[in-house]
């Protein structure tokens, strides 16, 4: 047996979007969903927790292919809306916690390992949050009123693909406003 052959290289690895505890109720959101790369949602369970899972290609989501996807702003974006439309199913459903965005483990069983090893926190967390529910608020401004006043809002450097991808799309909301003859 070669070297090669040894440790073959997994042709998918499994994609986390979100954690919660196991039930119908969880794993009713993963029903007829698919996640990036078309992959089926599935659920890989440990003990009292569920992870929402997909498969994802190894060479899209192994350290070289994951940065290509994060520096390029198309994909970032498409992977950043299914692993939101995944997350937003699962809270319609029931309690989770959402995993970062990119969040890849080899296979199955690193997920299962994973959420063993977490248990007691996500269990902690997952029970904090019980109940609760997330709201956003939108504020509008006028963005001549906002210049008489000397609003001016400092764009911080990016520290992550997440917040680089926001703030490119702020930048493309921006110059748009400015190309229809806002300010």
């Amino acid at each position: 047996m070669s070297g090669a052959d040894m440790h073959p290289v997994a042709l998918s690895m499994s994609y986390v979007y979100a954690v919660g505890r196991t039930g119908a109720v969880l794993e009713s959101a993963l029903s007829g969903r698919a996640g990036l790369h078309g992959g089926s949602l599935r659920a890989v369970r440990a003990g009292d927790l569920v992870a929402l899972v997909s498969s994802v290609p190894h060479d899209a989501f192994d350290t070289d292919g994951l940065r290509a996807q994060t520096e390029d702003i198309k994909r970032l974006e498409v992977l950043a809306r299914t692993h939101h439309a995944v997350v937003e199913a699962a809270y319609g459903t029931a309690t989770v916690l959402p995993m970062r965005l990119a969040t890849v483990y080899l296979d199955d069983e690193r997920v299962a390992d994973m959420l063993c090893e977490r248990a007691a926190e996500f269990a902690a967390l997952l029970i904090r949050l019980e109940g609760h529910v997330e709201l956003g608020v939108k504020v509008y401004a006028d963005p001549q009123e906002a210049a008489k006043t000397g609003a001016a809002v400092s764009e911080p450097v990016a520290s992550g693909p997440g917040r680089a991808y926001l703030q490119q799309r702020r930048a493309q909301r921006h110059h748009r406003t400015r190309a229809a003859g806002g300010r």
